[in-house]
C-alpha cells in the first residue's frame, strides 16, 4: 500500500477517487466494487491488478507485486501494467529521474456514464443525446410524487 510520506502518488490517489465518487448518486456508495466493464472484460489476471489500482489508487509496479496473492515477477507485473496502459485501463503518472512510475485508474465513473448514456442514445434515440434526455426527463417527471 502506498505510504503516506510520498505526496505524489496520494495526490493521484485523492484525484481517482473524487473522480470515481463524484456521481456516487447515481450509482450507489463509492465501495470499490463496482468496476467499468472495460476492467471486467479483462482476462483473469489483467483484471486482477486493474483491480488493485481501481480500488487502492496509485500502485507502483513493485507495490502491485507485493499485493498479489499469487506472485509473479516484477518484470511480468510490469509488462502486464503496460498491456493495461496501452489498452487504456489504467494512466502511467510520475516516475522522474530514477523514480518509480504510479499507475492510475484511466476509466473514472465520469467516463463510464457518459459512455453508457451515448451508447443510449445510439441504441435507442437514433443517435440523438437530446432524444433520450427529453426521454429521461419525462420519465423522472412523471415519478415525481
Amino acid at each position: 500500500m502506498p505510504s503516506a510520506d510520498r505526496k505524489l502518488p496520494l495526490m493521484f490517489a485523492a484525484e481517482s477517487a473524487a473522480n470515481d465518487c463524484e456521481l456516487h448518486a447515481i450509482e450507489g456508495p463509492c465501495s470499490g466494487s463496482r468496476l467499468p466493464a472495460a476492467v471486467l472484460r479483462l482476462a483473469p489476471r489483467e483484471r486482477e491488478v486493474a483491480t488493485l489500482v481501481y480500488e487502492r489508487g496509485a500502485l507502483t509496479a513493485a507495490e502491485v507485486e507485493a499485493m498479489l496473492p499469487v506472485p509473479i515477477s516484477n518484470g511480468a507485473v510490469r509488462s502486464m501494467l503496460g498491456r493495461l496502459v496501452s489498452k487504456k485501463v489504467l494512466k502511467r503518472r510520475g516516475g522522474g529521474a530514477g523514480k518509480a512510475f504510479f499507475y492510475v485508474p484511466a476509466i473514472t465513473t465520469r467516463d463510464a456514464v457518459q459512455l453508457a448514456f451515448r451508447q443510449l442514445a445510439e441504441d435507442y434515440f437514433e443517435g440523438s443525446p437530446e432524444r433520450a434526455l427529453i426521454a429521461l426527463r419525462l420519465i423522472i417527471s412523471s415519478e415525481a410524487p
